[in-house]
Parts: C-alpha cells; structure tokens; sequence
C-alpha cells in the first residue's frame, strides 16, 4: 500500500500543468470538441474553441498568457487514416494562414509548439508519425505575418521516416532558454531516447541515449516535473520508469 501511495503521489506531481515556469505561456488550452480553459484568473475558467478532435492538440501563449495560436487534428472519427488532418488556429479561432495539412493523425500525442529561442515571433510545431505516416516534422509560423494574425510559412518538413511512438513531448533547456524535444522510435524494441536541441540558430542533429528498459510499445508518455529535473515514463502495457 505505501508504494502504491508513493507511484499515486509521483503521478500527481507529474500531471501538475507546467504554467508558472512557463511563463504564463500555457495559460490558455483549447482541445477536445470546441473546448477551451483559461487559466490567467488564477482559476480555470471555461472557454470555447475552434477544435474538433478526439486526439493530439496543443496551444500557446504570449508571455502574458493571451492566447496566440492552437493546433490540433481535426477529425472525430475513430480512426486514424487522415495523415494530414493538423489545423493551425489563430486567437480569433479562424484558420491561419497556410495552416491546414499539417501532418498527424488524431492520435494523442503527436504535437508540441516550441517558441524559437531570441525571437519574439517565430515558432516551431513539431509532429510525429504513429500509424499511417512515420517521421518527426516541422512547421514553422511567425506570428509577424498577416496582421499579427500569423502565417505558417514552412510545413511539414521531415526530420526522421521512422515509425514514432505516441508520445512526443519537450522540456525548456536548464539554460533557460532553448529546448528539448524528446520522442521515441517505435519500429523495433529498444530503450533509446531521441532528443533534438532547439536553439535560436535552429534544430541540432539527433542525439540518442539508451537507457531503461526496451519496449516496443507504441502508445507512450513521457511527462516532466514542473522543476524540469525529473521524467516519468509510461507505455500502455504497464511500464512505468522514472528518471532524475
């Protein structure tokens, strides 16, 4: 009982909304079907959105927590043979510019938005391929364009053909001020982590580092602590790794 207390009490920490060491930058969510919290109150407040999906979405703010941009793969159906159903939405809930087609298949962890380190406009949407398409992608948007409404002006530009596991994910840098992005091959059993570096002169080379136990299991999660020091790591079999 006290180990089942203590893996309860990890989860807990570990499914804690990173807001405050964001700055204000995960304020506002906008997922599920047409639904959206904000968090800049201090308490979630419910809001709506332009999402209609069963699956993968993600959203961010400025530094003041006032929503700029959301993307999501836009499809309730049960399955997941649409490669390319992302959307990209601005504040106003309308479809940016140039932000349909970005490749991900309704899955559930396929999206993060990563701020380009040193500018105050450009972004990167990475996207990862479960089922239907393989690799890890990216789009870039700058927020500069149309009226400050944004444009996507690179799209789905392929950085591994691999088979991913679901479930991408990024951690800010203990610089404080680039990023990780961190996600998991899924065509063969294996214990490796792959971990690109986002800088303000763009996206490292692949860096790999095997360590745990091998999986081959495709429904992944890997969460980090607010503090950013710790990971858990999660499969859909009941693997549970927690790593310092």
């Amino acid at each position: 009982m006290r180990h089942s207390k203590q893996i309860i009490s990890l989860l807990v920490l570990f499914l804690i909304p990173v807001l405050t060491s964001a700055q204000n930058r995960g304020n506002v969510w906008c997922f599920g079907h047409e639904a959206a919290i904000n968090f800049n109150s201090g308490f979630p407040v419910a809001d709506s959105s332009s999402v209609i999906s069963r699956g993968s979405c993600a959203s961010i703010c400025d530094t003041l927590g006032m929503l700029l941009f959301y993307v999501s793969n836009d499809t309730v159906s049960v399955t997941t043979t649409q490669i390319n159903g992302g959307k990209v939405y601005g504040k106003n809930h309308q479809l940016m510019l140039g932000g349909d087609s970005i490749n991900s298949q309704g899955w559930y962890y396929e999206l993060v938005i990563i701020p380009v380190p040193n500018s105050n406009d450009l972004y990167y949407v990475f996207s990862i391929g479960v089922t239907a398409f393989y690799g890890i992608y990216y789009s870039i948007i700058d927020m500069s364009l149309n009226g400050g409404m944004g444009e996507v002006i690179q799209k789905n530009v392929q950085l591994q053909n691999f088979k991913c596991s679901d479930g991408l994910t990024a951690i800010k840098h203990g610089n404080g001020r680039d990023w990780w992005v961190f996600f998991r091959r899924w065509d063969s059993t294996n214990n490796t982590y792959y971990k690109y570096l986002i800088t303000p002169t763009g996206i490292s080379n692949v860096m790999m580092q095997s360590i745990g136990s091998s999986t081959s299991n495709g429904f992944a999660r890997m969460k980090f602590s607010c503090t950013g020091d710790k990971m858990m790591f999660m499969t859909l079999t009941g693997l549970l790794e927690y790593y310092d």
